[in-house]
């Protein structure tokens, strides 16, 4: 065996299965139909990339293994006996007539009988997943005539499971007699029952135990496919085919506590090797056979006898259903035809041509079928849709219950869709509706629905009251997909997502669970239920559960905001709150968040108690915190909720107006910035105001000192906003030996800046001293020297408008100056420092904005970790929270 040989088939297998399912998916095609073309195309009919092998065969027979194994998980045959007669019937019909009409057609054009028997096998099976997605795509999965056609698909494929059985013994021992093919069918059936009996029994308990005792991750992964390799030798040893034993074990591996994670964690498997055996169909196919006129003549003879058999079969349904729809439903071949194909060509009793001819006959039933199902569909849709309806509701209304099932009263107009199909899922919950009642939303016509107030009040009780069953309607239904495709679209994400091991997780918002029923959590209640506008926290909630695998959750918030009518002010308001859900959370995290400064510019921002409360609320639900965590963010809650409420802003400037003592610091009052006014008190603001007109000249600056006690003073710097002007005044600083203990910044639009300093002295500081050295150093920039063994560390959660960075570094004479001239010199602004020693350790910490006042980029990061002088291998560890 050529090793290299066999990774490159496998390479080319596996990439070509994908761009396959790709395309197919694309242009709404089954994905098997996009990989068994493929297989022809990179099989020796056509390009000749690959060629039939060995250990293709292997995979192949692997992955039909496996989606055997999926098949058995998803079949319950408790629900195949409760699926009625109607079902039954039509399975047993649909079996019947293609098997004897194939076999009688493949017998009158000269096929041998063993040949002509595996025909009319290979003509029986009927493909569930195909039929399923097609109904689901009509939004007419919940119809009677859907349930009716998945449940005979179903039953088919037991059935068929117990044809293959005796048509491949009969292909590998030649002609029997009835007795034999009785005691095959006998052996057959006794196996799956007893194997099915055995294995639900011992394989619940089986996993439980493995599951309690297993520590690594693949032990479970490991002993499920063992589990089924096991069950498929054990059926090859009853010479029954491998595929019944696989289709048992995932039966009873479906009834084990463990299905959902097993199930899960097969599926990247099946994605891998059940192509393969898609791909090897293809490879195995002869191009210029299937092109030949006997071929095609044999194909579409097997053909009409097939899609016949099918469509008859759906006329034993009941009158009150449509048998043509059911009968249509019922025609696609799918997987399990194309397994008896591949058998047959195995066993040799399939030549080409013949080969050829099956492999079509399931190709044009898997093409066909969705185009004329929905053309069907639609035409029952516009019958119904010139039915008259009843003008008025009947007593009681439209919908009620019945002994547990809700009923249909009457005829509705379309009108009342939403609002009856939110009824419905508001009462499923505890009920389950009546066939009749799921036909009339099915043959509903495809419009968008139109939320008003009293279906938006719909929509907020069923977040309060409905559970999965309320949503798994609405999606059924077709309802959710025309209300809020953002949710439908959300849901249709997490049935493709592997990790997600929870299958009632895909309907469930966990978010808004918390939200409106936050169980114990009096706090969260209380303020919930405080807030004017509880809906636009919920529509916040609503939106970060839809959001997953890279979709934006703004995008999702505008969406819904748009289809419930939202106002302009909501808009607004519940984008702010997508935009930064852990505003509050990730700040209160953070101790030194918590200090008046932070504060204060959190409640610059947030401007309401509405704001305030939203935002707290949706930090609450966003998940679990530790005690002190909790603790700290309902203190930074109590400590907003006095800023925000009335205009602090308004009030604290018309106290400095009042103490200002020109016209023109009135005016830079009036125009300082919201959080420069919450930051200082009104007699700071009044006194920097003064200072900083008339503007000085460029280079120089405008000092006063104020004492505060004998060894702490508060130095107020007015200038000319320039590129180092705080790497100026922080190195002046040193020079003096001032100790900066806090620092406050207000810079106005017409260019002038005010730093303000609270630093601690030996000795009284001169003013005229200082104001030399800020101008030397401002002509004059130095060297950055940052002492090693500087930590720093990245936040952009704490704050909503610039990054947060803070430093740990040893501590030193001309630490501050050196770092605000690393920030001048990479263009970063500082809008306000918080200064910390302990231990010889300087702590400080900076809200910084890049040159375009927005958080820093990667590149800031990378360009002013590299200015301050810690070496980074590459830009990505700049990235990280922490960079040392």
């Amino acid at each position: 065996m050529n090793t290299g040989r066999v990774l490159l088939d496998i390479l080319v297998l596996l990439v070509a299965a994908k761009v396959a399912a790709e395309m197919a998916e694309r242009v709404r095609l089954p994905a098997v139909l996009g990989e068994i073309i493929a297989g022809v195309i990179i099989g020796p009919s056509a390009l000749g990339l690959v060629k039939p092998s060995e250990v293709l065969a292997v995979l192949g027979e692997l992955g039909v293994i496996l989606l055997l194994v999926q098949v058995g998980m998803e079949t319950d045959l408790r629900e195949l006996g409760r699926v009625g007669k109607s079902s039954l019937s039509v399975a047993v019909v649909g079996v019947v007539i293609p098997f004897f009409g194939g076999w009688a057609g493949a017998t009158a054009l000269g096929h041998s009988g063993t040949a002509a028997v595996f025909v009319g096998a290979a003509l029986t099976a009927t493909s569930v997943g195909i039929t399923a997605r097609v109904f689901g795509d009509l939004r007419a999965l919940a119809t009677t005539e859907a349930r009716i056609v998945l449940g005979a698909a179903v039953a088919d494929d037991v059935l068929g499971l117990v044809i293959l059985t005796v048509v491949s013994r009969i292909a590998t021992e030649g002609s029997v007699s009835v007795a034999a093919v009785a005691g095959v069918v006998a052996v057959a059936v006794g196996f799956l029952v007893l194997s099915s009996l055995a294995g639900t029994v011992a394989a619940p308990k089986l996993f439980r135990t493995l599951h309690r005792l297993s520590r690594s991750n693949g032990t479970l992964l490991a002993l499920a496919l063992a589990f089924a390799l096991g069950f498929a030798e054990l059926a090859s040893a009853a010479k029954l085919a491998p595929i019944v034993g696989a289709f048992v074990a995932g039966v009873a591996l479906g009834r084990t506590h463990q299905s959902d994670r097993i199930g899960r964690e097969l599926l990247p498997l099946t994605h891998v090797f059940v192509p393969v055996f898609f791909l090897q169909i293809g490879i195995e196919a002869d191009l210029k056979a299937m092109l030949r006129p006997s071929v095609l003549g044999l194909a579409a003879v097997l053909g009409v006898i097939g899609v016949v058999g099918k469509v008859v079969a759906g006329w034993v349904a009941p009158r009150s259903t449509d048998r043509l729809l059911i009968g249509i439903g019922m025609i696609p071949r799918g997987e399990v035809g194309l397994i008896f194909a591949s058998i047959g060509l195995r066993l040799g009793v399939f030549d080409s041509d013949l080969y050829a001819a099956i492999l079509l006959v399931v190709l044009a039933t898997t093409v066909v079928t969705p185009p004329i199902l929905r053309l069907r569909m639609e035409s029952l849709r516009r019958k119904a849709s010139v039915l008259t309806a009843d003008e008025h509701a009947p007593p009681g209304g439209w919908i009620g219950v019945d002994e547990g099932e809700i009923v249909l009263r009457g005829r509705p107009p379309y009108e009342q869709t939403l609002p009856l199909a939110l009824r419905v899922a508001d009462l499923v919950t505890d009920a389950a509706p009546s066939p009749g009642l799921l036909d009339w939303f099915a043959t509903r016509p495809d419009q968008r629905l139109v939320f008003d107030d009293t279906t938006r009040r719909g929509l907020w009780r069923l977040f309060r009251d409905g559970d999965p069953r309320s949503w798994r309607f609405l999606e059924v239904t077709g309802v959710l997909a025309d209300a809020l495709p953002e949710m439908s679209e959300a849901l249709e994400r997490r049935r493709h997502d592997a990790t997600q091991l929870d299958p009632a997780g895909n309907l469930r918002w966990p978010l808004v669970e918390r939200l409106v029923q936050p169980d114990n959590d009096t706090r969260l209640a209380t303020e919930y239920k405080r807030l004017d506008h509880p809906e636009r926290v919920l529509l916040a909630a609503l939106a970060l559960d839809a959001t997953d695998q890279g979709v934006d959750s703004s995008s999702i918030a505008m969406g819904l905001c748009a289809r419930l009518g939202v106002s302009p002010a909501g808009d607004a308001a519940i984008s702010s709150l997508v935009s930064k859900p852990e505003l509050l959370r990730a700040a209160a995290a953070r101790p030194t968040q918590l200090g008046q400064n932070h504060v204060l510019q959190l409640a610059s921002h947030l401007g309401s108690e509405e704001s305030a409360r939203a935002s707290y609320v949706l930090g609450v639900v966003l998940g679990p915190m530790e005690q002190w965590e909790r603790e700290a963010l309902d203190e930074l809650l109590d400590r907003l909720l006095p800023l925000v409420s009335g205009d602090v802003v308004e009030q604290r400037r018309q106290v400095a107006r009042r103490l200002c003592q020109t016209r023109d610091a009135q005016e830079r009052v009036d125009h300082a910035p919201r959080a420069y006014i919450l930051a200082v008190d009104a007699a700071s603001v009044a006194r920097q105001a003064q200072l900083v007109d008339p503007l000085p000249r460029r280079g120089e600056v405008r000092l006063k000192i104020r004492p505060v006690d004998d060894v702490t003073s508060v130095v107020d710097v007015a200038g000319r906003d320039q590129k180092g002007f705080l790497a100026a005044i922080t190195r002046a600083l040193a020079v003096e030996n001032l100790d900066v203990v806090d620092a406050t910044i207000a810079t106005w639009g017409d260019g002038g800046v005010v730093d303000s300093f609270i630093v601690r002295h030996s000795s009284a500081p001169s003013a005229e001293r200082v104001r030399v050295a800020v101008e030397q150093a401002l002509r004059r920039p130095g060297k950055v020297s940052v002492s090693a063994g500087t930590v720093l560390r990245f936040d952009d959660e704490a704050s909503p408008w610039h990054t947060r960075c803070s430093i740990e570094a040893p501590d030193r004479a001309g630490l501050l100056a050196d770092l605000t001239a690393s920030f001048a010199s990479v263009g970063v602004s500082v809008h306000s420092a918080r200064i910390r020693t302990h231990s010889g350790y300087a702590f400080d910490e900076f809200a910084l904005s890049s040159r375009g006042g927005c958080k820093l980029t990667d590149a800031d990061r990378v360009a002013l970790v590299k200015a301050i002088g810690i070496e980074i291998p590459d830009a990505q560890s700049a990235h990280a929270m922490e960079t040392k």
